[in-house]
């Protein structure tokens, strides 16, 4: 059971990466961008997610982006940001200097009738 569990999170993990547009860890080969698939795991890992539904647990405005840009997170987050160390994102800021700040994010942003962010 143990090892379904770990599966179904690891795919999970590896279709949130993709849609950051990092390579899930254990088919990129590169030793960096594999620091920033840990990030995004340990944002997985504490609960948040993407998509519909996330609002105040969003995987890249409320933990991936706040940790990588060292800030705090948005007042709208309901979960806190899971421990990352400061190596780790360290090397996957020398990796991938634009991940956690919302460029070429492949994640669809809110529509305009959604607007949370402005509250």
């Amino acid at each position: 059971m143990g090892t379904d569990i770990a599966n179904r999170v690891q795919k999970q993990v590896d279709e949130q990466l993709r849609q950051l547009g990092v390579s899930p860890s254990g088919r990129s080969g590169a030793g960096m961008t594999s620091a920033c698939a840990q990030v995004v795991r340990a944002c997985t890992l504490a609960g948040f997610g993407s998509g519909k539904g996330n609002e105040g647990k969003g995987l890249s405005t409320d933990c991936v982006d706040p940790l990588m840009q060292g800030r705090p997170q948005p007042p709208e987050a309901i979960i806190p940001l899971p421990k990352v160390d400061r190596h780790l994102i360290a090397a996957c800021k020398q990796a991938n200097p634009e991940f956690g700040h919302g460029k070429n994010r492949k994640v669809p942003l809110p529509s305009s009738d959604s607007d949370s962010d402005s509250q």
